[in-house]
């Protein structure tokens, strides 16, 4: 029964940490988009980009007005002007901020997951993704509810081609991928040094995250030893147990017990 108990709590513990993000009550200062809008944060106006999520086009610079952009934006400003409680909710798992400096944020409205009601209407896609986020497979199973239903957005659709940009070193390698399917990885050499790992703004690319849009990822190494300084450390290595054994395993036991702390 102890057992049962202790799982049961160490499950407890895992959600918490995984949903563990910075939430902060905000009020609208004013709609600007279907994926974007300014809030009042400690008596500043803030942009807040829409975590995980893009609609079509209404306020773009290049671009004229999109289908169903005017629909999530009027959606999105209705809801937020007539909510009685508004919380903007930090992932972990994100930046802070997007290239353009908006802050980037799940946006709550009466409890309920704005990002989410325009998945499941049609009105927004699930985008911009670079982590595991906290409810990215709950958008993912909605969006294809509003995929199948050909709701919105999915009326009329063409799937988008992105590519993936491989940079080890002076060398870059191009790959195309349809929009929400993932890339597969490979592992580059580089003599005397270890692959660590493809990195995307300098965090480790996960290879289950469904591309969304075009990415560079660049690989990183550290510096390996040779066979000459892997010689050189075991032959010092038993020099100094010969000087003084009894030094040299206190100073061993030592380490160990520092790490296992």
């Amino acid at each position: 029964m102890k057992k049962v108990v202790l799982i049961l709590l160490l499950l407890s513990l895992n959600i918490v940490i995984v949903y563990a993000n910075t939430k902060e009550k905000v009020t609208l200062v004013k709609c600007v988009d279907g994926d974007t809008a300014v809030f009042k944060i400690k008596n500043e106006d803030v942009r807040i980009r829409f975590l995980a999520i893009d609609t079509p086009e209404t306020v773009h610079p290049t671009k004229e007005v999109e289908a169903y952009g005017k629909n999530a934006s009027e959606y999105s400003c209705s809801k937020l002007t007539n909510a009685k409680k508004i919380e903007l909710e930090y992932d972990d798992n994100s930046t802070k901020t997007d290239k353009y400096g908006r802050t980037l944020a799940w946006v709550w409205v009466d409890n309920s997951l704005l990002q989410q009601e325009l998945i499941e209407i049609g009105y927004a896609q699930v985008k911009y993704i670079y982590g595991k986020y906290s409810y990215l497979d709950t958008l993912y199973e909605k969006e294809e509810i509003a995929k199948e239903k050909e709701l919105g957005v999915w009326a009329d659709y063409t799937p988008v081609t992105y590519i993936v940009t491989f940079k080890n070193e002076d060398i870059e390698t191009t790959v195309k991928v349809n929009e929400n399917e993932t890339v597969e990885s490979y592992i580059p050499t580089k003599v005397g040094y270890k692959f660590r790992g493809w990195y995307y703004n300098d965090k480790e690319f996960n290879f289950d995250t469904k591309i969304t849009s075009n990415i560079t990822l660049t690989a990183k190494y550290e510096k390996s030893l040779s066979n000459i300084e892997i010689i050189i450390i075991i032959i010092v290595i038993i020099v100094l147990y010969k000087l003084n054994p009894k030094k040299f395993k206190k100073e061993i036991n030592k380490q160990l017990n520092k790490k296992g702390k």
